[in-house]
């Protein structure tokens, strides 16, 4: 049968996966808690996952991170906080912002970007697109 991780909405401290994270094809990583979530490596995924708040930041030193995205899967507030790029395989959906804190410019792979907030969302950072879509009617601040 299928299994479900869901990260506490009382949990306050932030979650580190220190190496690659795995979802197997009957799993689902649900994460509704206002926490940081940090993936050190690459995050790979035959299941699901959703983040309904709280940021979720890839932090690998050197190389390319991969986000390995199916369908219906989302995060929140996402950040690139590392040395190396971040290639996402699939639509990476953002119900929130995407924050690059890089020093430069990452292309987040071929596929498409999501922006499907209900209030504004924005975009910092040297972002490079290879397609963007924008479902939110109260729009998108580049920075």
């Amino acid at each position: 049968g299928s299994q479900a991780v869901q990260i506490s909405t009382t949990s306050t401290s932030t979650l580190r996966f220190g190496a690659s994270l795995t979802i197997s094809a009957d799993a689902t990583l649900l994460g509704p808690a206002n926490i940081t979530t940090i993936f050190s490596d690459n995050l790979n995924n035959s299941g699901h996952f959703s983040f309904s708040n709280g940021t979720q930041s890839f932090e690998k030193t050197s190389g390319t991170q991969t986000i390995q995205v199916n369908t219906n899967d989302f995060f929140y507030n996402l950040k690139i906080n590392s040395g190396g790029t971040v290639s996402a395989a699939g639509t990476l959906v953002l119900r929130k912002n995407l924050i690059n804190s890089n020093p430069s410019e990452n292309s987040l792979g071929t596929g498409t970007v999501q922006f499907t907030g209900t209030t504004g969302q924005s975009v910092s950072g040297l972002n490079l697109f290879q397609n963007l879509l924008l479902i939110n009617s109260a729009g998108l601040t580049l920075s």
